[in-house]
C-alpha cells in the first residue's frame, strides 16, 4: 500500500507542480497586462488596423483619437485613422501613393510625415486642421533637428501651404538639464520632466534657464519617461521602472508637482499618449501583439 502510494505520488507530483507554476504565470501575466481599476477602460479592436503598423497617436478626450502609421511593410501607404466616437467607427486618409520609407513625429505642435519615393528626394509633409485630414507638402526633407515650422497668418495663394520649413537648430529638454532622458510637456514647453536614478524631477523655463521646481522618489527602481503632459496644477507622466523592466505607470500631480501619485499601466503597448480635459487624465495607448487601442480615463478628485 505504502509503496502504490509512494509511485503515485512520484507520478503526479510533477503535474501538480505544472499546474500551480501554470497559474502563478497566468497570475503575473494578467497583472502585468492589466491597468490599474482606478480606470475606466476602453479597448477597440477595428479592422482597419489589420496591416497597419502606428508609429504616432493623438488623443483628445475619451472620443477623439488619431493614429499615425502606414500600411504594408516594404512598400507603404501612410495614412491617419480618426474616430471621434470612442473607436465604434473611423475615418481613414490615405496621404501619399505608396513609399519606400515613411516615418512620423510631432514638431512645434504639428504632425510631420518624411516619406521617400523611389527615384526621388524625401520630401516634408506638414499635416493642418484639427482632424488630420489634409496634409501639405512643405518642402524636401531637410534634417528635423536643424528646422523648424513657421506658419503664416495672412493670405497665401489659393492652395498653398500655411506653413514652411525655416534653417534653425531646434531645442532638445536635454539643453537645459542633465537628466536621464528628460522631455518637455508634449503640449507646453516651458516645463520639462527629467530623472535621476529613482527620482522625478520637474523644471520650469524661466528667463531662458530650467529652474527646478519640485521633485520626488519612485521606489526603489530607476525612471525611464515615456510621455508627459501639463493642464493648468494637473501634471501627468507615464513612466517605465528600471530597464529593461515591462513595469509601466502612470504618475500624476493634481497640485503643480507638489506631491505625486501613481497607477498601473498596461506594459503591452509601444505607444502611450497623454490628455488632460474636464477634470480627467485620458492615456491611450497601442497594443502591438492584439492590434488594439486602449483609451483610459482616471477622474480627479
Amino acid at each position: 500500500m505504502k509503496t502504490r502510494t509512494i509511485v503515485i505520488t512520484l507520478f503526479t507530483a510533477p503535474f501538480l507542480v505544472l499546474m500551480l507554476l501554470g497559474v502563478v504565470f497566468f497570475a503575473y501575466a494578467s497583472y502585468k497586462d492589466s491597468s490599474s481599476k482606478a480606470f475606466r477602460e476602453k479597448t477597440v479592436y477595428p479592422a482597419e488596423f489589420e496591416d497597419f503598423h502606428i508609429e504616432e497617436m493623438v488623443v483628445r478626450g475619451p472620443d477623439s483619437l488619431f493614429l499615425f502609421g502606414s500600411y504594408g511593410i516594404i512598400e507603404q501607404l501612410p495614412a491617419v485613422l480618426g474616430t471621434y466616437d470612442g473607436g465604434a467607427t473611423w475615418t481613414k486618409s490615405e496621404i501619399r501613393n505608396l513609399t519606400s520609407f515613411a516615418k512620423f513625429y510631432s514638431m512645434d505642435d504639428h504632425m510631420i510625415l518624411e516619406s521617400y519615393e523611389k527615384d526621388a528626394d524625401f520630401d516634408a509633409v506638414y499635416v493642418s486642421g484639427e482632424d488630420y485630414m489634409t496634409w501639405d507638402s512643405i518642402g524636401k526633407y531637410r534634417d528635423y533637428r536643424k528646422v523648424r515650422i513657421v506658419c503664416v497668418n495672412d493670405s497665401v495663394p489659393d492652395g498653398g501651404p500655411k506653413c514652411k520649413l525655416e534653417n534653425g537648430e531646434r531645442v532638445y529638454a536635454g539643453d537645459f538639464v542633465e537628466s536621464t532622458l528628460p522631455i518637455f510637456a508634449r503640449n507646453d514647453k516651458s516645463w520639462i520632466l527629467g530623472s535621476s536614478g529613482n527620482r522625478v524631477l520637474v523644471y520650469r523655463i524661466e528667463d531662458g534657464k530650467a529652474q527646478l521646481q519640485h521633485e520626488t522618489s519612485y521606489g526603489g527602481k530607476d525612471v525611464w519617461l515615456k510621455d508627459f503632459f501639463v493642464k493648468g496644477d494637473v501634471f501627468a507622466a507615464v513612466v517605465r521602472e528600471g530597464w529593461p523592466s515591462d513595469n509601466f505607470a502612470l504618475l500624476y500631480s493634481t497640485d503643480g508637482g507638489h506631491t505625486w501619485k501613481q497607477e498601473r499601466v498596461s506594459a503591452d503597448a509601444s505607444v502611450y499618449r497623454l490628455d488632460i480635459r474636464d477634470g480627467k487624465i485620458f492615456l491611450a495607448y497601442y497594443h502591438v501583439g492584439r492590434k488594439s487601442v486602449s483609451i483610459l480615463t482616471l477622474p480627479l478628485e
